[in-house]
């Protein structure tokens, strides 16, 4: 699949958790770099982040979000199984000393 003229994201994302409240665009972009994805074909995420931990690959995204990715704290995180996402939840809360 394409997006926006890339490929799109693998379709990892099975299990899902939510960013840690308070989560904003600026800190996910310092702690993982500018998104990979834009807006998805169908609209229902505006941004797309894609990497992996510990050999495990994870997305976080803006599921059917009203604002603005830069206004937007809501965010989700997931991957093929849920330690994906949760490692990822530590590593984002031990670089930004989020509680």
């Amino acid at each position: 699949m394409v997006r926006g003229g890339t490929t799109a994201a693998p379709s990892s994302t099975k299990k899902c958790i939510d960013s840690p409240e308070g989560t904003r665009y600026a800190d996910i972009v310092t702690v993982f770099g500018e998104p990979q994805f834009g807006e998805s074909p169908d609209g229902k995420m505006k941004v797309e982040w894609v990497g992996k931990i510990n050999g495990l690959v994870f997305t976080i995204y803006d599921y059917k979000s009203n604002v603005e990715p830069e206004d937007n704290t809501d965010w989700h995180i997931g991957g093929k199984i849920k330690i994906a996402a949760e490692l990822v939840n530590a590593y984002y809360k031990s670089i930004t000393s989020v509680a």
